[in-house]
């Protein structure tokens, strides 16, 4: 029906994935991500950067939704390509908020990854995407950004524990999740 109205199929792939975050039902989330790669054909990266790279950060959220449900590994493999293709126009430099919820993002989809396949070396690229975010997101800045960034960086060095250095990186976990609960307060 919009096919050759990109903003209609933005909209129309962020309502189907907000129904999908709420109901987990695998047709909205499917329903998104065809939506946003019909979008991909006329925000490209060459003409629409900006709307390239949001369509493409939103198409990563999408995918790891959809690895909650199904097929993990490879939905999480292609939110990170996503993801990686959006910090092409998402820079530190350009679009510091943006890159920072992107490298967020970033994490969570290695992170999940972790749970099913080299949990080290994933978990460590999630925590360096969190790390990343975190140049942005600062306690005095963004707070909520920050808490919700350390509550993340707290579960990926919690995951790491289970495989490498548990007591150090434990206490990377508890000092990550103190630092969420100078935000998140009673």
């Amino acid at each position: 029906l919009f096919k050759d109205d990109a903003e209609a199929l933005f909209l129309l792939g962020y309502k189907a994935g907000e129904v999908s975050l709420i109901s987990r039902h695998i047709r909205s989330i499917k329903s998104s991500i065809r939506a946003y790669e019909e979008v991909l054909k006329v925000y490209t990266f060459d003409k629409h950067p900006y709307d390239y790279a949001m369509t493409q950060n939103n198409l990563g959220i999408a995918y790891w939704s959809l690895s909650e449900i199904e097929d993990k590994a490879e939905n999480c493999k292609k939110a990170i390509m996503a993801f990686d293709k959006a910090l092409k126009v998402r820079t530190f430099d350009e679009f510091p908020y943006d890159y920072a919820m992107t490298q967020n993002n970033l994490g969570i989809a290695y992170q999940e990854l972790s749970i099913v396949e080299d949990k080290a070396e994933n978990c460590k690229k999630a925590i360096n995407a969190y790390d990343e975010a975190l140049k942005v997101y600062t306690f005095d800045e963004f707070p909520y950004d920050y808490a919700m960034t350390q509550v993340n960086l707290g579960g990926a060095y919690r995951i790491l524990s289970e495989v490498e250095d548990k007591a150090n990186n434990c206490k990377k976990a508890i000092n990550a999740y103190d630092e969420a609960l100078k935000v998140y307060t009673f």
